[in-house]
């Protein structure tokens, strides 16, 4: 008996589909706990959410090293990026307007936006 070859494909097909094994209640509750050591938030240079500066071929983004977090600027007309602004005269400054050390690296400035001019 001879059997056309998509025949036999399929069979293939559907039986590894039967044989596929589902996790137990167990192997998920193991996989969500393990869900925190292995975030994104441990990978460093993973990701640009890049922020378009209104009016403009701008935008910037934050990376995220393990030396800390520096902020970009990227102009695409002219494909040339550059930092934001200077993150080590900010933390001179917040330093000493605070009396505690402020590391350049360790700013977070959440809600941050920029006027076209980068001047704000």
């Amino acid at each position: 008996m001879h059997f056309p070859k998509h025949l036999i494909l399929v069979f293939a097909g559907l039986s590894a589909l039967t044989a596929m094994p589902q996790g137990t209640v167990d192997d998920y509750n193991r996989a969500y706990s393990l869900r925190d050591s292995y975030s994104s938030r441990h990978v460093y240079n993973g990701s640009v959410r890049p922020s378009w500066i209104r009016g403009t071929d701008k935008f910037w983004y934050v990376d995220e090293s393990k030396q800390g977090r520096t902020y970009t600027v990227v102009d695409a007309a002219k494909k040339s990026r550059a930092p934001m602004f200077d993150q080590t005269h900010l933390a001179a400054e917040l330093s000493k307007a605070s009396g505690h050390d402020i590391k350049a690296n360790h700013i977070r400035l959440d809600r941050l936006s920029a006027t076209p001019g980068l001047d704000t």
